[in-house]
């Protein structure tokens, strides 16, 4: 089963492109959690997002699936 954690989050004026949002997040995920080298995200985050991913270290999957979350057992 994959699993998926919400690591950070960003919010951003409406006025604020997707792909310059993506950069700062990427570089604040690389820098916080270095570990990581997988990351999804939405079609929002072009081509642009995914190479600088790419500098960071991080494999940027875009897709428009919306993950269903999955019940958390006790």
């Amino acid at each position: 089963m994959r699993r998926r954690f919400l690591l950070t989050v960003l919010v951003t004026a409406a006025s604020v492109h997707d792909s310059a949002a993506g950069a700062h997040l990427l570089d604040h995920l690389a820098a916080h959690h270095p570990t990581l080298t997988k990351a999804s995200a939405d079609n929002g985050y072009k081509n642009k997002a995914i190479e600088h991913a790419a500098t960071r270290g991080i494999d940027l999957e875009s897709s428009n699936a919306t993950p269903t979350p999955q019940p958390q057992q006790l």
